[in-house]
């Protein structure tokens, strides 16, 4: 699958929803339609069979969404009908949200913690990530055991690793280093 021209397709769509106000609408009805095709294998044999003519697919789909999509969405997904794109939907889906995010000036910090954060805890770290990033943090939690206490919070490649394994990890080498050393003498 090529991402650039998932990234392409999904610029399009959102200079289009963000001129009509539809940035948050748009990103929720494909996100709906991500969801029906992990969870309805019929949806997903049909959107993705190579030999079904185009025109019983577009059928298909304004069957199954016709009621709940905006004329955007749903156009948008004729589009890829046409074009033969139906590969890159779920790839246009994530380029969309980080598109949308960028207007929005939103962030997505993951966030890796040996147990689920306390409420407080949870907007601490999002207000010293906001202020750290300068954008607006949304907190992607994943709760890591292994990490025994800390955090690991990572945004695209940047990774900040405060856990606890992290800093065990680094005296246990430190021993190592001034062991070897008090060998020597």
């Amino acid at each position: 699958m090529d991402r650039r021209v998932a990234r392409r397709y999904a610029r399009a769509l959102g200079e289009l929803a963000h001129e009509q106000q539809l940035l948050a609408r748009v990103e929720e009805e494909l996100a709906v339609v991500k969801k029906a095709m992990e969870d309805d294998g019929t949806f997903r044999r049909v959107w993705e069979h190579q030999r079904l003519d185009r025109a019983q697919k577009q059928q298909f789909v304004k069957e199954k969404f016709g009621e709940t999509l905006s004329p955007l969405t749903l156009n948008f997904l004729f589009l890829l009908l046409r074009k033969r794109r139906e590969n890159i939907f779920e790839a246009v889906v994530e380029e969309f949200a980080l598109l949308a995010n960028e207007v929005r000036d939103i962030v997505d910090v993951e966030v890796r913690t040996a147990r689920q954060l306390r409420d407080d805890e949870r907007e601490a770290l999002s207000r010293r990530m906001s202020e750290y990033l300068g954008k607006n943090v949304r907190l992607v939690e994943v709760t890591a055991p292994e990490l025994l206490g800390g955090v690991v919070a990572r945004v695209g490649d940047l990774v900040m690793d405060g856990s606890v394994l992290t800093r065990l990890r680094k005296l246990q080498g430190q021993l190592r280093v001034n062991t070897w050393h008090d060998d020597e003498e």
